[in-house]
């Protein structure tokens, strides 16, 4: 097919000198040709074109029947079918252009779409037509809106304009039968015999059809319904009537358009609703399940924008605002990677840690996230979150791998010296402190020793061993008891089944042989576990001679005895200045009187008032 272009217009001509209609944006451009062409070219069998051998080939063998399959196909992705290149496209943008030239020949009315029927003069019925397209773009869509219903009876418009909501609130089908007293199913057949001409004629509902899809198609970002003027001046007027312009494109542009809500706002897109929510919902479970796979944001943007068909690529924007918006980047890397998804605290306190250069402390987190949330958490609500995103690295301070300057190999090593020791036969059982599995690194390998503290070689096993953690820096093996021993019980229960006082050196070795201990650990002078003596410790009542009902009477004496020094009593001088039967050693008396929270001990093993602040020696 040949074409050529007018002196007048600059427009090409089909085949026979007809000029190609003004609504085809690109006469070259097949897909754009098949979209925009009226409802009944769109329906013409593909079969009937007059295609190349190849292009019958290519359209058999991936099932295009009609010319509106083609809307199964962005540029992209039909250029990418096999045997479609240029030439292809160009035999095909003609075939289209020639096959619609007969269409209208044949439907009797000329190529600029004049009615889609009726005589070769333009009339209708004896009625002069002048609807023709360029008219119809002219008068834009509510124009011809109006024009057409004008040529309906008063009380179809009437129904008709009311369900559209020009002018007021969209009334139901119901609210309409009430109003005219006929029922609401009489309602819509009124409705519909109206609108369908108005659908299927070529002025109106092949017109918006083809404007829609032409503004759509040059977009890259969502048409919201009150912007569909500013996109194309046809539709203007419609911002005045959203209602109205919602109701036409449900109307007369049924499965080829959609208007959709999000956050309150409607788009005009050729998804539905329910296809739309289906895919933010998928975007979001993608995000979720891409956490800890490192993924940079443009990644994760890309791979949620592949979920759209391509036919709706100007959602990207949205899709990614909607899938994205419980989700957390952060690191100190360009670009930023995917840290988590969620609304809860600890999302918020794993990015902190991953946006810090090093290790933050938890009253620093606890500052930031009220910044950011606009509202106090309590303390131990935001360690219990940083314990959850991130490690102990220090007193109070958390921070992520990125904060430990270890290779993974010296972490593996690390946790394979300390899981062989705790796993070693005769050890099973027993818990380990992080500062015994130190020790049993240095003699391993001392320079690894030099690299680590508790804090780092605590990550190292949760990261790289099996072992099970009992908190406070504690461990057992993965058959292990899950309760950590707690040392005040532990010494309670060895001193019970001793059945007299043991010596420091002697209670802690038995305590080791259950559990682990930092290398700092003290026995604490703590109710039922007192000293009775010089470096040996026994249990409250049974071991000291003043049993439970009468050391309340001891504390008083003690007091007296204080109060009338007037200064501190060294352990030394028990005897000469506190009075009480039975008698017992030094020792004995400031254990039992240092429960009470009115005394306490100082430097030199000096008894006196806490309210001194002081012994006053």
């Amino acid at each position: 097919m040949s074409k050529s272009k007018t002196a007048a217009t600059g427009r090409p001509k089909i085949a026979g000198g007809a000029p190609v209609p003004d609504w085809i944006q690109d006469p070259g451009d097949p897909l754009g040709i098949a979209r925009g062409a009226p409802a009944w070219f769109r329906n013409h069998e593909v079969g009937k074109l007059p295609l190349t051998v190849r292009l019958r080939n290519v359209f058999t063998n991936n099932q295009i029947n009609v010319v509106s399959d083609l809307d199964r196909y962005s540029d992209e992705d039909f250029s990418a079918l096999k045997n479609i290149g240029v030439t292809s496209r160009r035999h095909l943008a003609e075939a289209l252009l020639e096959s619609l030239q007969a269409g209208l020949e044949a439907r009797g009315g000329a190529p600029d779409l004049v009615s889609g029927g009726g005589a070769k003069d333009g009339t209708r019925g004896g009625r002069k037509e002048t609807n023709n397209l360029s008219g119809a773009v002219s008068r834009g869509l509510m124009g011809n809106l109006l024009g057409a219903l004008d040529k309906v009876g008063e009380r179809e418009r009437e129904i008709v304009l009311s369900r559209m909501g020009y002018g007021e609130t969209s009334k139901t089908l119901g609210g309409l039968g009430v109003e005219y007293g006929v029922t609401r199913e009489r309602i819509r057949q009124i409705e519909q015999r109206v609108i369908d001409p108005i659908r299927l004629g070529e002025a109106c509902g092949d017109l918006m059809r083809s404007r829609l899809n032409t503004v759509l198609r040059k977009r890259d970002t969502p048409l919201p319904l009150s912007d569909l003027e500013r996109a194309d001046d046809w539709f203007r007027g419609v911002s005045e009537h959203p209602d109205m312009a919602e109701y036409l494109v449900e109307k007369l542009c049924p499965k080829a358009f959609n208007v959709i809500s999000v956050a309150d706002v409607k788009y005009i897109s050729r998804l539905d609703q329910n296809i739309w929510d289906e895919t933010v919902r998928d975007g979001r479970n993608l995000l979720r399940n891409s956490v800890g796979l490192i993924l940079p944001e443009d990644e994760c943007r890309r791979q949620v924008a592949s979920l759209l068909p391509a036919t709706a690529r100007e959602l990207e924007p949205l899709l990614w605002t909607e899938a994205s918006r419980y989700c957390h980047f952060s690191g100190l890397r360009n670009p930023r990677v995917l840290t988590s998804y969620g609304r809860g605290r600890e999302h918020l306190v794993r990015v902190i840690l991953e946006d810090s250069p090093e290790p933050v402390h938890a009253r620093e987190v606890s500052r930031k996230l009220a910044e950011t949330l606009g509202r106090e958490f309590g303390f131990s609500r935001v360690q219990a979150a940083l314990s959850a995103s991130g490690v102990l690295l220090g007193k109070g301070t958390f921070g992520t791998r990125e904060h430990i300057p270890l290779s993974d190999a010296a972490l593996k090593k690390a946790a394979e010296i300390a899981s062989k020791a705790v796993n070693k036969r005769g050890a099973r059982g027993r818990q380990w402190h992080a500062q015994e599995l130190l020790r049993e690194i240095r003699g391993k390998d001392p320079g690894l020793h030099d690299k680590f503290d508790k804090y780092r070689l605590n990550a190292a096993l949760r990261w790289h061993s099996d072992l099970k953690y009992l908190g406070r820096f504690m461990w057992t093996g993965p058959e292990g008891n899950g309760s950590r021993v707690h040392i005040k019980e532990a010494l309670r229960e060895i001193l019970r089944d001793a059945g007299e006082p043991l010596a420091t050196s002697e209670l802690k070795s038995r305590v080791a042989e259950l559990r682990g201990m930092g290398k700092t650990f003290q026995i604490g002078n703590r109710d039922p576990v007192l000293r009775v003596g010089r470096g040996m410790w026994g249990l409250n009542d049974r071991d000291f001679a003043v049993k439970r009902d009468r050391q309340p009477e001891l504390v008083e004496a003690v007091i007296d005895a204080l109060r009338r020094k007037e200064s501190g009593i060294a352990v030394e001088e028990a005897d000469r200045y506190i009075d009480f039967s039975p008698r017992m050693n030094g020792d004995s008396i400031f254990s039992i009187a240092t429960t009470d929270d009115r005394l306490t001990t100082g430097i030199g093993r000096v008894l006196f008032l806490r309210e001194w602040g002081g012994p006053r020696i």
